[in-house]
């Protein structure tokens, strides 16, 4: 695996269908940006000969299981810190579950969350609130910022000398929603991935928030980076026109969480998907009875 150099100092970590961040410092150290699913923390094992040494920290933009699926057995071995959000924090050490993912808001990317796991990670001993100001000593020219809406405690981060853009889950480069898109990985700017999005009024605020600052680069965690002379107006564009699903679980209402996690969840929608396995399976369960009896 070779890291992508898309920004001066940032390297794009492609794994599969999630991306991670490598950031390299003025100082020769780097911090490693999101961690991937468990099944890949060998192939980031192989940054640290890459880049000469183990990273001095993490920073998970979120929980979700293919941005934090490695991050605990990377910090043992790397003996490095792992910065989160504040309100992301229940979520990595043991102490709440992430709200149920809605597969009624419908699309290609819904469709597949059906089959996802939805696993709990402990991350205890090695977690770090980032600072409210937004910055940690290993990223000196880089400001962490509070981008809510995907997730509760979901975190960006931003370079302003270099307009360099790292979104995590706050949006996606590739339209998740279309099967064509998932194929082809066209890059545009696309609302975070559907049924993990649990608040779509604070998705579209922290979207607004960053298109505010005019980036000229923006790496996701979902598709390829975006750059150009047009990526900040492509960017305004989307902002202002940012797409609220019409239907679904958190459509309408919000999921409420604290610093303990979640604390009230919208009632689950009828799903027609469930409903019609159910029927389907009790008409094959009639069926097998039917020819058990004719076999008799």
């Amino acid at each position: 695996m070779t890291p992508h150099q898309i920004a001066p100092h940032v390297f794009q970590i492609a794994l599969g269908f999630v991306n991670a961040y490598a950031i390299t410092t003025p100082d020769g150290e780097w911090v490693l940006v999101d961690c991937g699913l468990k099944q890949t923390v060998s192939q980031l094992q192989t940054l640290s000969p890459f880049f000469g040494k183990s990273p001095r920290a993490i920073v998970l933009t979120h929980g979700h299981l293919d941005h934090a699926g490695g991050a605990r057995e990377l910090a043992k071995t790397w003996n490095c810190r792992v910065y989160v959000g504040a309100l992301e924090r229940p979520f990595l050490s043991g102490k709440a579950v992430y709200p149920p993912k809605d597969p009624t808001v419908g699309g290609a990317l819904a469709f597949l969350s059906r089959f996802s796991p939805w696993p709990m990670f402990n991350l205890t001993g090695l977690l770090e609130n980032v600072p409210q100001n937004g910055e940690i000593p290993e990223l000196p020219d880089w400001k962490i910022l509070a981008t809510p809406g995907h997730t509760p405690g979901h975190l960006a981060l931003w370079n302003e000398r270099e307009r360099v853009l790292l979104a995590g889950d706050a949006l996606c480069t590739l339209d998740a929603d279309s099967w064509l898109g998932i194929l082809t990985q066209k890059p545009v700017f696309a609302r975070p991935g559907t049924p993990f999005t649990t608040d779509w009024n604070a998705a579209r605020q922290s979207v607004q928030t960053l298109a505010a600052l005019e980036p000229q680069i923006v790496a996701a965690g979902h598709g390829q980076p975006i750059s150009g002379g047009e990526t900040a107006q492509k960017l305004r564009d989307f902002a202002a026109n940012f797409p609220i699903p019409p239907r679904g679980r958190y459509a309408n209402q919000s999921a409420i969480f604290d610093e303990n996690g979640p604390q009230k969840l919208p009632p689950e929608p009828p799903d027609d998907f469930k409903r019609n396995l159910q029927i389907a399976a009790a008409l094959a369960t009639i069926v097998a009875l039917f020819l058990r009896l004719r076999r008799r």
